[in-house]
């Protein structure tokens, strides 16, 4: 009997599992995280054409705001194909 299967007898269904789980929850964390590292801005300065924005605010109008989420999605989209 090899090593690594003498570890699947070992472990528990409930174990493998449990150890999926936390991989997929580590993966989506790690997603998350990318796609926040990427929305970062400089309060006060507009995250799509950069001009000043009022408040600390990160988009200066509704419509830059529309703008840069739509070309936000098109890179996810292009870096998933």
């Amino acid at each position: 009997m090899t090593a690594g299967r003498q570890m699947c007898e070992l472990v528990s269904e409930s174990d493998l599992a449990a150890m999926r789980e936390a991989q997929f929850v580590d993966a989506a964390l790690s997603r998350v995280q990318a796609a926040a590292a990427e929305r970062q801005s400089t309060p006060g300065v507009c995250s799509n054409c950069g001009a000043p924005t009022a408040g600390g605010k990160i988009y200066c109008d509704a419509d830059c705001r529309s703008d840069h989420e739509s070309r936000q999605a098109i890179e996810r989209r292009k870096a998933r194909a």
